[in-house]
């Protein structure tokens, strides 16, 4: 059965019904556990039996929801991006714009272009789960092909540990300030250059890294109430940070002048602009992807779009702002920027404060970080391959992974963690985004087969799509000498300016090379978009 996309709210009731139908024959095959590590199970072999054969599907939590399952409105999805904007990393992104040389005014404004651009992203995006009630994983397969899709889950589980890595050593680095307080002491044994860190350091980051494992296994339940004071806890310190900067200097204009102080700026405004907006969609870029995984459970589509119009820019600039506030404030105090909040706290006289500070940072980063960073990758690896990868191993993989990242140097400076983390992150992320709204809205019509997304042997979508492959490569390559040259001083002696600057502005390069590629590529040889015969569209 073909899904198309017009006919108003006629075709779109069709397509929930669709969905509906869907879902109602897949929970025919049998009972369903509550545990995470769904599975379709019968006791009898007939039906269901063919039922898992041909849809291959073990994980009922990538079906279409259903129309009783479409809940969220407008207040969940505005409460739910402020929540989740209130974390270490967007305070990070604003207090590492201002230590780029940008005026304080500058660097807002930039940021709240970037989230403006973010939202206009993850509403036409989130379009596709809300129309059709499918997750990421299941709408990839209609661009990259059915195993092809199980590629691309791997890339978002990829990003998802680096993140799962970052927030468990922010987590970590709080209990190791809570160490010191009751100890005096802070000059621990230290593990070499190569390192980085002490020994004490690195016992706390395994303390919070096993803990973010238990509550997965055994704790989802209280998370999800502990969720509630997370956001709160977070703006909460945030804003008492703001009111101790400000009555520390005694004016809140003299910090606010004080931002284009806080660091050599190396690049020209025009340049700075670009770089401000990119830094800013890479801050968020896991949601872009993720956001077919909630905007799912919508209402209307009205709910999603603005829903998200309120949340995302509201939460990203809020948070963002007081990072600059703040850092800019360091530079007067303690003559020194200190772009850390964590940092900022530790130098406080009163140990009872800072005892209190950072526990508040602990649990509402643990509860960001298994819910936002664990569970989506822990999904992918799944995956990839559910018969053998239960959710709860593909966590336990995502923490592996996230140990050998050596997360403590990306958050180490404004530097490391803008320009090589968010900058690189925004890449991968603009190529996605370019490929799918070429797929989506120009070649598709907005049109999907729901049944065949679930085929492994479907005629229409395939197993590969190489030419999706191919152009997600081919976009990757511009902003890559850039990104080399980081790390390597002969790349950057060797490679004009004016080609590794492509990576300063990475997400649009990357965006718009991928969709003028995949658009060229199907233009070119003339054909109806995917047909099973085509050579370049899809191998079966």
């Amino acid at each position: 059965m073909r899904v198309g996309g017009g006919g108003g709210k006629a075709g779109a009731r069709d397509e929930q019904d669709e969905a509906e139908r869907f879902f109602e024959a897949s929970a025919d095959v049998g009972a369903v556990d509550s545990d995470p590590e769904l599975t379709l199970s019968s006791s009898d072999p007939g039906d269901g039996d063919a039922l898992a054969k041909e849809h291959d599907d073990h994980n009922v939590g990538l079906h279409p929801v259903t129309n009783a399952m479409r809940t969220w409105h407008t207040k969940h999805y505005a409460a739910l991006w402020v929540s989740l904007a209130a974390n270490i990393p967007i305070y990070l992104l604003g207090s590492g714009l201002a230590a780029e040389g940008l005026p304080w005014w500058a660097a807002t404004l930039l940021i709240a272009i970037g989230s403006c651009i973010i939202t206009g992203l993850m509403v036409t995006i989130g379009v596709i789960g809300t129309k059709f009630g499918i997750p990421y994983p299941v709408y990839i397969r209609s661009v990259f092909g059915y195993y092809g899709a199980k590629g691309m889950a791997l890339i978002r589980a990829s990003m998802g540990c680096g993140w799962f890595a970052i927030q468990t050593w922010l987590g970590g680095d709080a209990l190791y300030q809570v160490v010191v307080v009751f100890t005096g002491k802070n000059d621990y044994p230290s593990l070499g250059d190569w390192m980085g860190i002490n020994i004490v350091q690195l016992l706390m980051f395994f303390v919070f890294w096993a803990v973010n494992i238990l509550i997965l296994f055994w704790g989802m339940e209280a998370l999800r109430k502990l969720e509630y004071f997370s956001a709160p806890f977070l703006c909460g310190m945030g804003l008492a940070l703001m009111i101790w900067a400000w009555v520390r200097v005694g004016s809140a204009w003299r910090i606010l002048d004080q931002t284009e102080n806080l660091g050599e700026r190396t690049r020209s405004y025009p340049e700075l602009v670009l770089f401000g907006i990119n830094s800013t969609i890479g801050s968020w870029g896991a949601g872009l992807i993720n956001i077919m995984d909630l905007t799912r459970f919508a209402r209307s589509q009205v709910d999603q779009a603005v829903g998200q119009s309120i949340g995302v820019p509201v939460g990203i600039v809020f948070f963002s702002f007081m990072g600059i506030f703040v850092t800019s404030a360091t530079k007067i105090i303690y003559h020194e920027v200190v772009w850390n909040p964590i940092d900022v706290v530790s130098r406080f006289e009163s140990g009872a404060v800072i005892v209190f500070s950072m526990i508040c940072f602990v649990l509402a980063t643990l509860t960001t970080n298994v819910a936002a960073n664990l569970v989506s990758p822990a999904n992918d690896f799944a995956n990839m391959w559910p018969e053998v990868i239960s959710f709860r191993r593909g966590g336990v993989i995502t923490a592996v992974i996230a140990i050998f990242l050596f997360p403590w140097k990306i958050v180490a400076s404004p530097d490391a963690f803008i320009i090589k983390w968010l900058v690189g992150t925004a890449t991968i992320v603009g190529a996605v985004i370019g490929v799918i709204i070429i797929d989506y809205f120009v070649l598709r019509k907005q049109k999907l087969d729901l049944i065949q997304l679930y085929d492994p042997n479907n005629k229409l979508y395939g197993r590969w799509n190489p030419s999706a492959f191919v152009c997600l490569v081919i976009a990757l390559i511009p902003p890559l000498p850039g990104f080399i040259a980081l790390f390597s001083s002969a790349v950057r002696s060797a490679v004009p300016t004016w080609i590794t600057v492509w990576y300063d502005y990475s997400f649009f390069v990357a965006m718009v090379t991928a969709a003028a590629t995949y658009w060229l590529w199907h233009k070119l040889h003339a054909m109806y978009y995917a047909p099973p015969t085509s050579l370049f569209a899809v191998t079966h």
